[in-house]
This record gives structure tokens, sequence and C-alpha cells, in this order.
């Protein structure tokens, strides 16, 4: 027969280093990782940085390219007036190899703030599965001004908006992910949800939009790691369409992994993701030269 096909999808808290410029031994082990487990699809959280002030030669499309197509999706707070590189929280997509082809769309959270990151793709008999990363931000002092949860306050009290910041995320997403499943897609949310993911609100969110976890149901008969560093409960997940096949599905120890979480990988059936008889489309690999004559 024929061989299965697995598309690996990974997710990881980036903290504390993120994508820093000055980070450069960081992300050197970034790119040994996705290639060593080899990853198709990464979700990062709390890159740390403001795109909008990176040279060129530090955006993520740059730091990741290697010999296969990669396609990098990144957003960070826009709402806020930053001259520096540096800027709390942010969420990032990363596509590489056969995947990309595969891509249709990409876009991130409407409000500007960089809580999700989204990449859709089309594969055969209409199938189509948009793939989230999502940050939650943790709650944090009025005194702390450059913390997600305070930059989250300072935008909804700009635009009028009474909320818990934590609370006004779950309701947004849910919101978000209720259009797309009325428009047919299948889902996977890889959430750094900076609360117990099997408690009762992560619970509530992932009935409302009919996903499960793809890794706890997978090992119904253990009990669920801490995935922080410091913590005693799991607050990192991967919620899914059921109907997407789980071959195997993980949490590293935490010296293996991005940051100070453990990082999850899930390896899904492709054709549960992206249907069957996929022709491989062959895309002439442009060489990436930068010059710095425009």
């Amino acid at each position: 027969g024929m061989p299965m096909l697995i598309d690996s999808l990974c997710f990881g808290n980036m903290c504390p280093s993120g994508l820093q410029p000055q980070c450069e031994s960081t992300i050197q082990f970034y790119r040994g990782f996705l290639k060593h487990w080899q990853v198709d699809h990464f979700g990062g959280c709390e890159h740390q940085v403001n795109l909008e002030n990176l040279p060129h030669h530090h955006r993520p499309h740059e730091i990741f390219r290697s010999e296969n197509a990669i396609r990098c999706n990144l957003a960070h707070n826009t709402n806020e007036n930053n001259k520096s590189k540096w800027q709390q929280g942010g969420t990032m997509a990363l596509t590489m190899g056969e995947m990309c082809f595969r891509m249709h769309s990409q876009g991130s959270d409407l409000t500007g703030l960089g809580r999700w990151v989204w990449q859709l793709f089309k594969g055969k008999d209409g199938i189509s599965t948009r793939i989230y990363t999502a940050y939650r931000p943790c709650k944090s002092q009025a005194r702390q001004l450059m913390t997600v949860y305070n930059q989250h306050r300072r935008y909804y009290k700009s635009k009028g908006i009474d909320g818990c910041p934590r609370d006004l995320f779950l309701i947004d997403l849910e919101h978000e992910l209720q259009g797309r499943i009325l428009a047919g897609e299948k889902l996977i949310v890889m959430m750094d949800a900076n609360g117990d993911v099997t408690g009762q609100e992560i619970y509530r969110l992932s009935e409302a939009v009919g996903l499960h976890d793809a890794i706890l149901s997978h090992y119904p008969n253990l009990p669920p790691p801490a995935t922080h560093r410091n913590g005693s409960r799991p607050i990192d997940v991967i919620l899914a369409s059921p109907e997407l096949k789980v071959i195997q599905a993980a949490f590293l120890s935490g010296q293996d992994s991005l940051g100070d979480h453990r990082t999850a990988i899930v390896d899904f059936e492709f054709n549960t993701l992206l249907g069957t008889d996929l022709i491989k489309v062959v895309r002439p690999q442009a060489r990436r030269l930068t010059c710095g004559i425009p």
C-alpha cells in the first residue's frame, strides 16, 4: 500500500528570548529544532518583537529560510506607537515544504492586537483546514506597563470596551471560530491559554465550536502534564476538529522544548487535513537574493 502521509504540527511558547535579534543562538536552536522534528507547520507565541522596526534580515521569512519553501505569518500589537524592536507578546505561524503549496491565504486577529494568526489550507474535494496560533494574556498588575495584558487593557479602554482582556479574548476567539465552522472548515487551534486547559473556560470554548484536545484525547488514561516550567497544570493546548485523525501526539520534555513551556507536537493524517490525491506542485525555487541596492 501507499505510505501514510502525515502532517507534523508543532506548537511552542518562545518566551523568554523570542525572535529578538540579539538572541542569535536561540534562533539557531529553533532552526535546528524544526529540522530535527521534521515540522510542517509551526505555531509560536510570544515572539517578543515589533515587526515594523525589525531590519529585513531579522524578519522571520529570512531567519527561517532554507532550501524548502516557507510561508510565514507574524502578528504583533500594532495599536501602540512603539519605537522599539522589542514588544511583549505576539503570535506567529510558519509553514514549511509541501504544505506551502496547499496554502490559500493567511491573516490575523482583526483588532491588531496580535492575539492570533491563521493560515488557511485548501485540498481536494473542497476540504479546507484553517490552523490558528493564539495567545491569551496572563493577568498582570497595572504598574507592569509593557505586559500583553496591559497592552490589551489600553486598547479596550481606548475603544470604550469594558471587561477583562482574558475574558474578551475567549469571547472574540469563539466568535471567530463559529464563523469558520459555519463555512464548513476544519479547524486546529494551538493556544497558550495561560490557565488550566482542562478547566471550565477552555472546555466551554471547545464544546461551543466542537473541537477536542488533540493530545489529551489521544491519551485518555494519562494525567495531563504541567506545560509551564514553574506550573502544575497544562496551560497549552492543541484543539482540533474531531475528524482530523491524530497519528501521534506528545508534549516534549522541558529541556527539549523551545522556551519555558513544553513544546507540543501532533502528527495528523494528511488525508484528513487536505483530502486525497495529492498532485505534487513543483514550483521553481527562486533564489532568495538579498541585495543592498534597490
